[in-house]
């Protein structure tokens, strides 16, 4: 995958790894702590790194938190850092500190959320409104395809361009476990949009999916599937354990070889032992 941040081109190999950094309400860590928390993750494979807060806060409460933790990661790291938000004082802000990508929470329906892309020129990725539920037994491609051509013609109509855009389709955790799995199952289907697709397994921000996170074998399995199905960017809480299950799931699928498929494997092992030494 091809971005460019800052006027420079980068090329990220695919699938990529967004560790994913959940701040909550009155969270009693330190910048230094939420540094800490972004190397670790670097050091696990991540290539991005997402700061969000988990519930949906007041853009003040947003703004007196998120833009210093962006630039605490920004100094600690060299990965390219997204904020995930619905508020465009805050993607301001978070910019001016080193952000480079928009998870938007509520896909840029927020008063001024599109002129605010349109502006920074910024990579944005739109996921699926949490506020949005499928009817369960029904199939949900329907209604997610419906809601993401429309917040697509809203982008190109407000001046952003194609190439800026990323999607996240999966419903959200309000929906029942079934609907959420037919889902990701179709995941394939949204390869026709011909954008990038982007899925957070668990789902951590806003609304977490405690179901799932509870079961790190659930979550390791999707994100081995959406790899599968085509997703390109992973967000994730678990670096580690999950960039760990993507290296032996492509070494074994993709190595012809047994001796290659085995140092793949034990680098993958030393790499998550040597992290976890550190930490």
């Amino acid at each position: 995958m091809k971005f460019t941040f800052k006027n420079a081109q980068v090329e990220i190999q695919s699938p990529a790894l967004m560790g994913s950094i959940v701040v909550h309400e009155n969270d009693p860590r330190s910048l230094k702590d939420y540094a800490a928390l972004a190397s670790r993750m670097e050091e696990e494979g991540a290539d991005f790194i997402e700061v969000g807060f988990q519930g949906h806060l007041s853009e003040e409460v947003e703004l007196q938190t998120l833009p210093e933790i962006v630039g605490a990661v920004f100094e600690a790291t060299q990965v390219h850092i997204a904020i995930a938000t619905s508020y465009p004082k805050v993607i301001e802000e978070c910019f001016k500190r080193g952000a480079v990508m928009v998870i938007s929470t509520d896909a840029l329906r927020h008063k001024d959320a599109l002129s605010t892309i349109a502006k920074l020129n910024a990579y944005v990725c739109l996921t699926y409104d949490g506020k949005i539920e499928t009817e369960d037994g029904t199939d949900p491609t329907a209604a997610v395809s419906e809601f993401i051509y429309e917040r697509i013609d809203a982008c190109l109509n407000a001046g952003i361009s194609r190439s800026k855009l990323i999607l996240d389709p999966s419903p959200a955790v309000t929906n029942s476990f079934e609907t959420r799995l037919k889902a990701i199952g179709r995941l394939h289907t949204f390869k026709s949009f011909a954008l990038p697709l982007s899925i957070a397994t668990p789902k951590c921000i806003p609304d977490a999916d405690d179901g799932i996170s509870e079961h790190c074998g659930v979550y390791i399995a999707v994100a081995l599937f959406a790899i599968d199905a085509g997703v390109g960017i992973i967000r994730t809480e678990h670096v580690g354990e999950v960039n760990l299950a993507i290296e032996t799931h492509l070494a074994c699928t993709k190595s012809a070889r047994p001796f290659k498929l085995s140092r793949a494997i034990v680098k993958a092992l030393k790499k998550r032992r040597e992290s976890k030494a550190r930490s």
